[in-house]
């Protein structure tokens, strides 16, 4: 069961990490503005060039250090370490986001999709492709062979809808 991996969290600084991941998302915001620039013609050279590179480093490196020091600050309240934390980060990211546009439904779609996504990735060790994704095919296989029904007709939900249609059909008998 999800949670069933806690451990003790040791004292950290939250506004170390979030410094550090905030450095390293700025760094990534800087990359993605130089490209930015170089594929979009539209960006008018000299001063707005660095307010672009500018503009996507601050986001970057603001949008980090938040994820990292309220996933750290919420870990060191609940005393916990795992997988919650990661979500309220993503949910504080999202919350940022939103504001940044100035739109309540920004903020609740933002939020709570950036606290799933990061909920999911924590509790599947750092991958969105979970559990099933990890498995070589012949693991996936015998899971596959392991979890399903041989014959889908002799299912339960297979057997439930036929009891079903056969209720219907002797209802409409006795309506004739």
């Amino acid at each position: 069961m999800a949670g069933d991996h806690y451990e003790p969290v040791p004292d950290r600084a939250c506004v170390a990490e979030g410094a550090t991941l905030g450095a390293k998302t700025g760094f990534v915001g800087l990359v993605l503005g130089a490209a930015t620039i170089s594929w979009n013609n539209s960006v008018p050279k000299g001063s707005s060039i660095t307010r672009v590179l500018a503009t996507t480093t601050t986001q970057g490196a603001a949008l980090g250090a938040i994820f990292a020091a309220s996933a750290c600050a919420f870990n060191q309240y609940r005393h916990k370490e795992d997988e919650w934390g990661s979500a309220f980060g993503g949910l504080m990211t999202g919350l940022a986001i939103g504001l940044h546009r100035r739109s309540f439904g920004a903020m609740a779609g933002f939020g709570a999709g950036l606290a799933f996504a990061a909920y999911l990735a924590e509790l599947n060790k750092g991958t969105l492709r979970g559990p099933i994704g990890n498995m070589t095919p012949a693991q996936r296989r015998q899971w596959h062979n392991e979890s399903f029904w041989p014959n889908p007709a002799t299912s339960p939900a297979a057997r439930a809808l036929e009891i079903s249609e056969a209720a219907r059909q002797q209802k409409q008998q006795q309506e004739l």
